[in-house]
């Protein structure tokens, strides 16, 4: 569930919780409404620091994750040269064994050339020797020239065994050459192969700090949405705080226009025709819930829906208002902390603010609320209690 849908479910049964466990029998004043509406900005200023702090650390982490990214991708331009490297090293590898490759062939092409003309020349001399020495020394001038073409000749066979030697050994060099090359070869491949995996590693590594990047940059998103839209309420919120402000000054001051002390008058009864009381003040089994022993705290009057309500005595309309239990109602303000309630009204006629005469049709019956038929619900408080209303209108019973 995100941070949003979390504030508002949280919001909603805050509401709902204060629908049900507040019953409210009038309604609230402009202070308590500028009370009320202070005590949501402060949880609202708190709400918004809470998410700034929230989104600082979330944008601080985000930083770290790609400053991490960053390094990662150094790393990983390092890996790349590295294998670059190790690649152009294999090509200079493969061309050096390509070169000594030829190099043997060539060497063992000599070792056998070398070798044949040697046999040639053994084999000329072996089935000529004879022969071969005496046209030597008949063709000799004398015994030192005799023995200097013997040695020649000496010196002939050394030189094929020495150069057969020699074309042998490197043979021998170049072999044992080639197969420290193919040693360098396959080291050099598996050094390949694990840069490869290194490099694939570390691909797939940024890649998951670039997903969880992306998340960041989602929840940070989500926030500053949610932020816009608490500094937009906040915003609301201060704009109502200063109309209500401006209200009570001017109730204020409207207040002192129109105090109301109350006289001590008598009181008359709030209905056009005397009708009959179905509840009295105190307590009775609740004729909706039957509940033993709740409290009534006023009078019910029996009437037929529409008919006309009548403000028992003179003041200053102090509440219009609805709830789920008075239904539509009407509160006025006679002075000195006195008050009369009239609930579940069909209609309400007088306005807030409305200076009444006693007698002055205010409501007309009805049965909003909660109620079982029309009727009026008649209620005196003195000094924010509620008090039995019969003593005011003359009803003694």
């Amino acid at each position: 569930m995100s941070e949003r849908i979390k504030r508002w479910v949280a919001r909603f049964l805050m509401v709902m919780m204060c629908i049900f466990c507040a019953l409210p029998v009038y309604a609230a004043t402009t202070k308590d409404k500028i009370n009320n509406k202070k005590n949501q900005i402060a949880n609202l200023e708190a709400e918004r620091k809470e998410l700034e702090a929230k989104i600082a650390q979330l944008k601080k982490d985000q930083k770290n994750i790609l400053a991490y990214i960053e390094l990662l991708d150094v790393e990983l331009n390092e890996i790349s040269d590295k294998l670059i490297g190790l690649e152009d090293e294999k090509v200079t590898l493969e061309g050096d064994i390509a070169t000594t490759e030829n190099n043997l062939a060539e060497a063992e092409d000599t070792e056998v050339t070398q070798y044949e003309t040697m046999k040639l020349r053994i084999k000329y001399m072996y089935e000529n020797g004879n022969e071969n020495f005496l046209a030597l020394l008949l063709n000799s001038e004398n015994m030192e020239d005799f023995l200097n073409k013997a040695e020649y000749v000496e010196k002939i066979a050394e030189y094929d065994r020495n150069m057969l030697d020699l074309y042998a050994k490197t043979r021998e060099d170049i072999a044992a050459y080639k197969e420290q090359l193919l040693d360098e070869k396959t080291e050099l491949e598996l050094l390949i192969e694990l840069t490869e995996a290194e490099y694939a590693n570390m691909e797939l590594l940024i890649a998951s700090k670039e997903e969880e990047l992306n998340k960041y940059d989602a929840n940070i998103a989500d926030n500053v949405a949610l932020q816009e839209e608490l500094d937009a309420e906040w915003d609301g919120m201060n704009d109502d705080l200063k109309a209500l402000e401006e209200q009570l000054k001017k109730e204020e001051e409207e207040a002192k226009r129109k105090k109301v002390i109350y006289d001590g008058g008598q009181f008359i009864w709030p209905l056009k025709n005397n009708f009959k009381v179905t509840s009295k003040y105190g307590y009775r089994t609740h004729p909706v819930t039957g509940q033993p022993y709740s409290f009534h705290n006023g009078i019910d009057i029996g009437a037929s829906s529409g008919t006309p309500i009548l403000s028992a005595y003179k003041g200053v309309v102090a509440t219009v208002a609805y709830t789920s239990l008075a239904g539509n109602y009407i509160m006025i303000n006679h002075g000195s902390g006195l008050y009369t309630v009239y609930m579940h009204c069909s209609k309400i006629i007088a306005k807030q603010g409305q200076t009444v005469k006693q007698g002055d049709t205010i409501a007309l019956v009805g049965s909003t609320g909660r109620s079982t038929a029309p009727h009026l619900h008649f209620s005196v408080r003195l000094n924010g209690e509620y008090v039995n209303p019969g003593p005011y209108i003359g009803y003694n019973k």
